[in-house]
């Protein structure tokens, strides 16, 4: 079966999403929408409450919210937020090291097309 895009999504952002969850895991499940927002800002929720926009459903699921837009920009907010969701539990601060370390990796695996050998851990990098 082919891969589909939901409306307002480009197929490469699907297959990014594809690249993230296999290679670049986080401790809870990601949802992915699409929304007009204002700025070109993503989202990232979590326990309904927004830290710089990343949220979690029910505590259950991170949610990233992505702008209506180019595929660029999509793209870079992905992984952007992505990277906020691989190192949330570890990281106190929002764009510290070890967030840092987690969107160096998320963006080698989204945009030079990197297949480690293993999955991202900071264990493995520190």
């Amino acid at each position: 079966m082919a891969t589909t895009a939901p409306t307002g999504v480009d197929l490469s952002v699907v297959r990014l999403v594809k690249a993230l969850r296999k290679y670049c895991p986080t401790d809870m499940p990601v949802k992915i929408t699409v929304k007009d927002m204002v700025s070109l800002a993503g989202q990232l929720e979590r326990n309904g409450h927004s830290h710089y926009e990343l949220n979690v459903d029910a505590g259950t699921n991170y949610v990233i919210v992505l702008p209506c837009g180019t595929v660029y920009a999509q793209r870079d907010t992905l992984i952007h937020e992505w990277a906020h969701a691989m190192v949330w539990r570890e990281s106190k601060l929002e764009h510290g090291p070890r967030w840092g370390l987690a969107y160096a990796y998320a963006y080698r695996v989204g945009i030079e097309k990197w297949r480690p050998k293993k999955k991202f851990s900071l264990a493995n990098l520190t």
